[in-house]
């Protein structure tokens, strides 16, 4: 099961049900000068789902010409497979987390400021080499799992949400995890607030598309400057 759904103009969001964690695993279409750009490519398992929700769009995995990956988690990483043509890229900080197969295929993002016309920015938390992704045309941010609504429903509105609750839902979660010094230190959340902050600098971001379940729109840097209050962080 799938679902599919347009963010802004030429932009879709992929959502690929696994229930085996009771989650949907988000990739991304997004057009490039020539071609189309994927942003990860879910499980191994699910390369069928993936094939159908891109030709729900109107295209073929072949049409595919770059495929970039946020992280290198499995969940992210493994459709590749079905891109054999389409350059595909990855931090090389997270080489150590895919087959030698998968390495062979892959180019480094490390130093790269951008690839298929998304700006990309490191940030180093979930895992080494996890990014985030940004077009500034269509103004959409792709954080991967760096900040995601694992396990959660789709809202009623669809896929595509202003999604108020998830957001009182993060907000909470980021208070709660800032007064637990025994989680701070274990989750790493100084270094996670640095990377919100580096998501909080871009003021001109109407989307916020995660690595799993609905995608934000509407007053996105403003729920990134919340974030950091409730975090004890300067905007």
């Amino acid at each position: 099961m799938y679902h599919v759904a347009p963010i802004a103009a030429d932009r879709f969001a992929l959502a690929i049900w696994d229930p085996s964690w009771n989650s949907y695993n988000n990739c991304y279409l997004t057009p490039q000068e020539q071609g189309w750009t994927l942003i990860d490519c879910g499980k191994q398992d699910h390369t069928a789902d993936l094939a159908a929700a891109i030709r729900e769009v109107g295209l073929r995995p072949q049409d595919i010409g770059s495929v970039i990956l946020t992280h290198g988690h499995r969940d992210h990483v493994g459709g590749l497979a079905l891109f054999v043509e389409a350059e595909a890229w990855m931090s090389s900080r997270d080489a150590s987390l895919v087959s030698e197969e998968k390495r062979l295929c892959l180019r480094p993002l490390d130093n790269t400021h951008s690839v298929a016309g998304l700006t990309v920015m490191p940030l180093g938390h979930h895992t080494p080499g996890s990014v985030a992704l940004y077009d500034p045309t269509a103004r959409v941010l792709y954080a991967g799992d760096y900040l995601c609504f694992f396990r959660e429903e789709l809202p009623p509105d669809g896929l595509v949400t202003e999604g108020n609750g998830l957001r009182e839902k993060t907000r909470t979660f980021i208070a709660g995890w800032s007064k637990s010094p025994a989680d701070r230190q274990q989750y790493h959340f100084d270094q996670f607030m640095r990377g919100l902050q580096t998501l909080g600098s871009w003021d001109r971001v109407d989307f916020l598309a995660t690595g799993h379940g609905p995608v934000l729109k509407g007053g996105i840097p403003q729920f990134f400057a919340e974030l950091l209050d409730d975090g004890g962080y300067p905007r």
